[in-house]
C-alpha cells in the first residue's frame, strides 16, 4: 500500500477522532477512520487528474479524507478526481469517509468532485459534516460508459446554493448510465432554500431504493425510493434497531456492490442490504467481541 503521514490530533462534527500522532501507516485494519488525510482546514486534500497519456483506474478506499479547505474557484475542497485533455481514469471509491470538508461561502466549489469517462463506482462510502458553500457537497460526473453510487451515508452537509441542492450531483452524457441505489441522506441543510438531496442533470440517471428529502430534474427511472428519518443510532450513522432503513436496499451483485460494509463488516446480514453505508449487525457492532 502507499505509505501515509498522519499529523495533528483533531476531531469531526460526529465526535470521532480525525488524525493520530505523526507517523507513517503502514497497515490497514479495515477501519477507514484508522488511515487519514487531512487538509488541516487550509487545502484540498487530494486532488488528480488523467492527462491525455493516461488510461486506467485508480482506486480508493477504507481510508478517511478530513478537513479540507477551498476558497478558489478550481479545486474541490477535500477529493477531486477526473480527466482533462483525453485522459481517462476509472474511478472506484469504497469504504471512504469524507467528514469536516469546508468551502468558502462564496466559491462554488463541491466537497468531492468525480468525473471520468471510463466506469465509476462509489460504493459504502459515508460523506457527514462538510460545508460546500454555494455549490452542491458532492458532484459526480460519468460519460460514455457506466457508473454506480451504491450503498452511501450523506448526511448532516449544508450549502448555500440558491437552489438547494444540499447532497448529491449526477450527470450522465454520451449515451452514458448512472445507477444511483441504497443510498441513505438524512439531515442535510440548503440555507438559501429548499433542501434537494439529489440533483439529476441528464438522462441516463436511474434511482432505485434511495431514502432522500427533494429531487430535482427527472431521472429515467425512480422506484423504491422513500423519505423521513435515516433512524441512526446516535451520533455514529449505524443504523438503530428499529430503523426502517434496514433490510430496505435493492439487490446487486457483490462485485458492483462489495462485500463489506464501511466498517468492514458483512455487507449483507439479513434479508436484504440495509440502505446507507454501515450495515445493522446484531452480534458485532459497537466494540462487542465473541469470546
Amino acid at each position: 500500500m502507499l505509505i501515509y503521514q498522519l499529523k495533528n490530533p483533531g476531531f469531526g462534527p460526529s465526535g470521532r477522532k480525525l488524525r493520530g500522532p505523526a507517523g507513517n501507516c503502514t497497515t490497514q485494519d479495515g477501519d477507514s477512520t484508522s488511515t487519514v488525510f487531512s487538509g488541516n482546514n487550509q487545502r484540498q486534500v487530494l486532488g488528480i487528474s488523467a492527462l491525455g497519456t493516461f488510461t486506467g483506474s485508480i482506486i480508493v478506499e477504507n481510508m478517511t479524507f478530513a478537513a479540507g479547505f477551498s476558497n478558489t474557484i478550481s479545486s474541490p475542497a477535500c477529493l477531486s478526481l477526473g480527466e482533462q485533455t483525453g485522459g481517462v481514469m476509472g474511478i472506484r471509491l469504497d469504504r471512504v469517509w469524507v467528514e469536516g470538508c469546508n468551502t468558502t461561502i462564496n466559491f462554488n466549489n463541491p466537497v468531492v468532485s468525480l468525473s471520468t469517462n471510463s466506469v465509476l463506482n462509489v460504493r459504502n462510502s459515508v460523506f457527514v459534516g462538510n460545508n460546500s458553500g454555494i455549490s452542491v457537497p458532492l458532484s459526480f460526473v460519468v460519460r460514455n460508459t457506466v457508473g454506480y453510487v451504491l450503498n452511501n451515508t450523506i448526511a448532516n452537509n449544508t450549502s448555500a446554493e440558491v437552489n438547494g441542492y444540499a447532497g448529491l450531483f449526477v450527470s450522465a452524457s454520451n449515451m452514458a448510465t448512472l445507477t444511483v441505489a441504497n443510498n441513505l441522506f438524512d439531515g442535510n441543510v440548503a440555507t438559501a432554500h429548499a433542501r434537494v438531496d439529489i440533483r439529476v442533470q441528464t438522462a441516463g440517471v436511474s434511482l432505485q431504493n434511495n431514502r432522500f428529502t427533494g429531487l430535482s430534474g427527472t431521472p429515467d427511472a425512480n422506484t423504491g425510493s422513500s423519505t423521513g428519518s435515516a433512524g441512526f443510532s446516535g451520533s455514529s450513522y449505524e443504523l438503530d434497531a428499529a430503523s426502517t432503513a434496514r433490510d430496505a436496499g435493492a439487490f446487486f451483485a457483490p462485485i458492483l456492490q462489495g462485500t463489506l460494509d464501511a466498517a468492514a463488516q458483512a455487507r449483507v446480514q439479513g434479508s436484504a442490504v440495509d440502505l446507507g453505508a454501515l450495515e445493522y449487525s446484531f452480534l458485532f457492532r459497537n466494540g462487542f467481541e465473541s469470546p
